[in-house]
């Protein structure tokens, strides 16, 4: 997976120095394209989703979510599938490192226990623990450069500890859609992608994709893993971080292009994701640029 990710060429990727693993950064816009995968058998892999998120798919009809804030966690077992990148800027962290590798550490600092990889649906695994993950990233942040991918690598084996001692869940996996749902909610979803400034309902939505509005929200909810109105949510959030980040457009301005009628209302809902305010998240963008731009030149 990190081979068919980094081949992307929107992504602005910084490789993270590890001693058994390759561990990168991967920040911008995701491809538009579902990626095709095979994944290695000897491999496993964990991916931190700080924003953004992704539907895998496999051939038997299964698919699986990661949204925000959310932690994936796929074995060797995973066999092939594809990638649809939720079309938001993702940010996140991926590990690729060899299965045997995690194994020996993990029976190393558990010894009276019997350790393995999940086998069922795939091998794979998911944490929806956004305080778990946002402390990941906050501690990221705070780390020199050299010492980012060991620490990656050992919150990896943290969370493959929580799998065994009960800590992290199997993903509730989606029953089969046929070819008419599945168009139909990729249809939805693009539409609220290009109406993040307008007011979006569920009576909306249904009316005009002629679905019920009960139908409509099980199905989104068992295709994309969330419910849509969370899934709108930190649609809006993530392009307003965007919008932070790259534009000098005012904080009123930007509530307004995602679909926020009060700026206070979208002050509140953005601190509550990310615990600062947005004029306080800008600034920290720009801080991070300046320092990474002055730590190259040294």
């Amino acid at each position: 997976m990190l081979k068919a990710c980094s081949a992307w060429r929107g992504w602005d990727r910084t490789p993270l120095p590890a001693n058994v693993a390759e561990v990168e950064l991967l920040n911008g816009p995701p491809p538009k394209e579902p990626l095709s995968i095979s994944q290695p058998p000897d491999l496993f892999y964990v991916i931190f989703c700080r924003s953004g998120g992704a539907t895998l798919n496999w051939p038997d009809g299964q698919r699986l979510c990661l949204g925000p804030g959310w932690t994936l966690f796929l074995s060797g077992n995973a066999g092939t599938y594809s990638c649809r990148f939720t079309q938001v800027p993702f940010q996140g962290v991926m590990i690729q490192e060899p299965e045997q590798a995690a194994l020996a550490a993990l029976s190393f600092l558990w010894p009276d226990q019997k350790i393995s990889f999940p086998s069922p649906r795939h091998g794979c695994a998911v944490l929806e623990d956004m305080l778990w993950s946002e402390s990941l990233f906050l501690t990221l942040d705070q780390l020199p450069l050299d010492r980012r991918g060991n620490y990656c690598v050992l919150k990896a084996l943290e969370l493959l500890y929580l799998a065994h001692a009960g800590g992290g869940h199997q993903p509730e996996w989606s029953r089969h859609l046929d070819s008419q749902q599945t168009e139909l909610m990729e249809r939805v979803h693009d539409h609220i992608l290009e109406h993040l400034e307008q007011r979006l309902t569920i009576q909306q939505l249904s009316q005009r994709f002629g679905i019920s509005g009960t139908s409509l929200e099980a199905s989104f909810r068992k295709f994309y893993g969330t419910p849509i109105h969370q899934y709108i949510l930190d649609l809006r959030l993530a392009r307003a971080a965007q919008l932070l980040c790259s534009t000098e457009l005012s904080v009123l301005q930007i509530s307004a292009a995602v679909g926020y009628g009060s700026v206070s209302q979208f002050g509140v809902a953005f601190k509550r994701k990310y615990h600062m305010s947005p004029s306080q998240f800008r600034a920290e963008a720009k801080m991070s640029f300046f320092d990474g731009v002055l730590s190259d030149t040294v």
